[in-house]
């Protein structure tokens, strides 16, 4: 600067020097030309102050230490705008893409604290922890909006997410990576499921066509246990299997109104059946190699309970009698023929009759 004024002051000698004699003219010029240079300076001052346009490739903003804290520059992919604390981190960066733009704030040690910016089908946003990580994002595209959760590792663990139909799901997960929830909705109804830290599902509540359902699994995630609504207007069901998969005990409610309770063996194969009635009362069977072997049920007079062999005829027949006060029991052959008879006689005394193998000839014995 000093040179530059040096440099002035030597040429404004020479001038002095050289144009001694003009120095009048000039003075009565400069008198005559001053307001109209006045107007003219005037009028290009104004017009410096508001240009129409102010073109450069880089623009800094200094403080009076001589630090940059505002930058708008050309990085290449696009415009960038930096602007920096006065403890020179940078705290804010708006930035341009091929994707589209990016906002990002920083803490005042320089780490990313938040970030939004556009995607190629949708927009992004974040808030991150102290270390940048831990962050909170909130998205949208082409598959609908999202919302996810991330631990201090930047593990997701909690997702919701709305797909373009509607439907939502919230995901919760375990560091490393298992499903632990998940709740759904859709057009079909509600969904949830729950999940152990192996990943394996435990159980899931769902909505169905007729109601609600209630499933619950061991750790191999077969279904063990089960209860909800049954088809249609029966009622309610409840079910246990084993660990091979083979229902063993089963509840659930009749059309009729009534119950009905069956238990199983190992492989599924009934062993008891008891079932509830409207009118004629409750009947109870138990079975055999799949072949009913033991039935109890209500008649028109009282109880009847019916033995069979496993071939399925029944051998024994005991209950109430119909012709007479009183019980009776009838013994039968392997063939199906009755052989034994005891029962009650109009007069009230008891009457055993014994029938051969034919059914043709019967000793009585009555008192």
């Amino acid at each position: 600067m000093n040179n530059i004024n040096e440099r002035l002051s030597r040429i404004e000698l020479q001038l002095a020097q050289t144009q001694t004699g003009l120095r009048r003219w000039r003075l009565l010029a400069l008198v005559a030309v001053t307001p109209a240079i006045g107007a003219i300076l005037l009028g290009a001052m104004q017009q410096a102050r508001t240009p129409d346009v102010l073109r450069a490739k880089r623009i800094e903003l200094v403080d009076d230490a001589n630090r940059v804290t505002v930058l708008l520059s050309n990085q290449g992919g696009g415009g960038q705008f930096d602007m920096w604390a006065d403890g020179g981190a940078n705290t804010v960066r708006l930035a341009s893409s091929e994707k589209g733009g990016d906002i990002v704030v920083f803490h005042g040690q320089g780490r990313a604290a938040a970030a939004m910016f556009a995607t190629e089908t949708g927009g992004r946003m974040e808030v991150l922890g102290p270390a940048s990580s831990g962050a909170v994002a909130v998205m949208a595209g082409a598959a609908g909006g999202a919302i996810e959760l991330s631990d201090g590792e930047s593990h997701v663990t909690g997702k919701l997410t709305v797909a373009p139909d509607g439907a939502t799901k919230l995901s919760l997960r375990s560091p490393s990576g298992s499903e632990l929830l998940a709740a759904t909705g859709d057009s079909a109804g509600g969904a949830l499921r729950i999940g152990t830290v192996t990943g394996t599902l435990a159980a899931q509540l769902a909505a169905t066509s007729s109601g609600g359902v209630i499933e619950a699994m061991n750790p191999s995630g077969a279904t063990v246990a089960g209860l909800g609504a049954a088809v249609g207007p029966t009622g309610g069901f409840v079910q246990v299997s084993n660990g091979a998969g083979s229902q063993v005990f089963a509840a659930q409610a009749r059309e009729d109104g009534s119950g009905k309770l069956a238990i199983a063996g190992p492989k599924g194969e009934p062993n008891l059946v008891a079932e509830g009635g409207a009118e004629d009362g409750g009947t109870i069977a138990m079975f055999a190699g799949g072949k009913r072997v033991v039935a109890l049920g209500v008649g028109s007079a009282g109880g009847i309970l019916n033995l069979m062999n496993l071939e399925g005829g029944t051998v024994l027949a005991a209950g109430a009698a119909t012709d007479a006060e009183g019980g009776a029991l009838t013994l039968k052959s392997a063939a199906g023929r009755v052989v034994v008879r005891a029962g009650i006689t109009k007069l009230g005394a008891g009457e055993i009759a014994v029938l051969d193998g034919t059914g043709t000839h019967k000793r009585v014995l009555a008192p």
